[in-house]
């Protein structure tokens, strides 16, 4: 059997990541000039997935790769992206080195208390 796409698990990650920049269905509606909502409700309940321009506009207003979007069959044998990835690209490039500077820190002091 071939990759496919699995229209939920994309669903739930287009959500996460839409929490993550504090966006919300209206918002994607607005910058992708939707005519209906439920288009983006759609494809958050994996009744539906975006067109490939859709998902290519959808990363770029979210800051991640369309990979990072999109969640397929084939997804099940890769390996998990690390925090340090999932953090990079939640934080703007300027300020996501001294960030994750502040996190190893702490997290170096929460592993010795």
């Amino acid at each position: 059997m071939f990759p496919a796409i699995d229209k939920k698990r994309t669903g739930e990650r287009i959500r996460w990541f839409m929490e993550k920049r504090g966006m919300n269905p209206v918002d994607i509606q607005t910058y992708l000039g939707l005519s209906c909502v439920q288009t983006v409700y759609r494809w958050l309940d994996g009744t539906n997935i975006p067109s490939v321009d859709n998902l290519y506009a959808l990363s770029s207003l979210l800051h991640v790769d369309m990979d990072d979007l999109v969640a397929g069959t084939a997804d099940y044998g890769r390996p998990a992206r690390s925090v340090y990835d999932w953090h990079k690209c939640l934080i703007p490039d300027g300020f996501h080195r001294r960030v994750l500077s502040y996190y190893a820190v702490l997290c170096a002091y929460e592993g010795a208390a």
